[in-house]
């Protein structure tokens, strides 16, 4: 069975479940489709830290398959000792190694954590698209100078900001307060204009601010590489 990591965004209650907003939680494909359908979550894509857990998992069935060799394996049928000697250099060897995974999942975990923090203070956009936004946001703040009924402009640019590019949005969001500063408060048409404007614009996610959310979560669920391997040291112990 296939798991996704989802990121809540909202608490919610979904099969009798309590699910926390801020939280990360591995789910079966069918539960966490259901969440992302209603909203309430969003899938946390860290390739490099999935490729990591790969590895682990991989090594985990290789471990499942070599104990099960040496357990029906006609040479230790007579010898227990042997046997438990193949099985505890086995579980050192995976033991070891899932340690060594979970130490670089860590690892990698605190420089994404690093990185994105870094490159979520970068310009929206390259210079280039960044000065033709400052442009369009000017020239939006000239129509508001110029006319004589802004809430003309502002129907205007309420259907405008449905094409906006991110860096667009950026450079208006910069001059709301000059924009806003137009609009009638004695007039509901232009005040649900300016809140739904405002709303539009504000739908900017810088993609490294949600990403440190994700890592964030996932670091707090306390996830690791080897989750896999330890699930699966627990139900032997159990046994």
């Amino acid at each position: 069975m296939t798991n996704t990591h989802l990121y809540i965004k909202h608490d919610t209650v979904a099969d009798g479940k309590q699910y926390t907003s801020g939280n990360a939680y591995l789910l079966s494909e069918l539960d966490a489709s259901q969440l992302i359908a209603s909203g309430v979550a969003e899938v946390i894509s860290l390739p490099t830290l999935n490729a990591i857990k790969q590895e682990a998992t991989l090594q985990t069935d290789s471990y499942k398959a070599k104990r099960k060799e040496i357990l029906h394996n006609p040479r230790f049928a007579d010898n227990p000792a042997e046997l438990n000697y193949q099985l505890a250099e086995l579980e050192g060897e995976t033991a070891k190694a899932m340690d060594e995974k979970d130490m670089h999942y860590k690892a990698e975990l605190a420089a994404l954590r690093i990185d994105s923090a870094s490159r979520a203070l970068d310009p929206v956009g390259d210079p280039a698209e960044i000065e033709t936004a400052r442009g369009k946001a000017d020239s939006i703040v000239t129509q508001f100078l110029i006319s004589s009924n802004p809430t003309d402009i502002f129907r205007m640019l309420d259907l405008a900001v449905k094409t906006m590019t991110i860096p667009e949005k950026v450079e208006t969001l910069k001059r709301w307060g000059e924009i806003s500063g137009y609009a009638s408060s004695q007039d509901p048409e232009t005040v649900n204009l300016v809140e739904r404007i405002q709303k539009s614009l504000k739908t900017v996610e810088n993609t490294h601010v949600t990403t440190l959310r994700h890592l964030a979560a996932v670091e707090n669920s306390g996830s690791t590489a080897s989750v896999d391997y330890r699930i699966l040291k627990n139900v032997q112990g159990r046994k």
